[in-house]
């Protein structure tokens, strides 16, 4: 079985259906995290950084948490679900650990998958985008007819080709 890192958002909680769903197809770490915890992304970094993942979800804030693991690990595919790229209502320092992002990621190529919703009104979609082109980040998008919060259908689909 792959492994799959999940990062749910600022707001939400950890597990649900979509974490029992991921779990039934991938051995899945869903940590439990607080954003607004000073170092919360150093903490996560030194708890996951010996692992191999195959894949890191991350939805709203827990989208850039795994765009910036994606930066400083080695991983194969990253999916990214209405991510706070370009713009989040907290601060979260980084910088820590910047320093590790070339020396990991050792020739490996990581596929980006954007999934955004078209009525999310607390992330712009099109500025999801603009954030992602400025960055030279290959990436392939996928958007839906929905708001913020991504419904598990578009998770099953996003992890259809990887089960098993």
């Amino acid at each position: 079985m792959k492994n799959l890192l999940y990062l749910h958002g600022l707001e939400s909680k950890q597990g649900g259906q979509k974490v029992d769903f991921l779990a039934s197809e991938f051995m899945v770490y869903a940590p439990a995290l607080n954003y607004r915890t000073p170092g919360c992304f150093q903490m996560l970094f030194e708890r996951i950084k010996n692992t191999q993942w195959d894949i890191i979800m991350g939805s709203s804030m827990g989208g850039f948490f795994a765009y910036e693991l994606s930066l400083r690990l080695s991983v194969h595919r990253v999916i990214l679900l209405n991510p706070a790229l370009h713009i989040r209502s907290i601060f979260v320092d980084v910088s820590a650990i910047a320093e590790n992002a070339k020396a990991a990621k050792k020739g490996i190529t990581t596929k980006y998958e954007l999934h955004l919703g078209k009525q999310d009104e607390l992330i712009d979609p099109k500025q999801t985008l603009q954030f992602l082109n400025q960055a030279g980040v290959n990436f392939t998008t996928c958007q839906y007819d929905y708001g913020h919060r991504t419904p598990l259908a578009t998770i099953v689909k996003a992890v259809e080709e990887e089960k098993s």
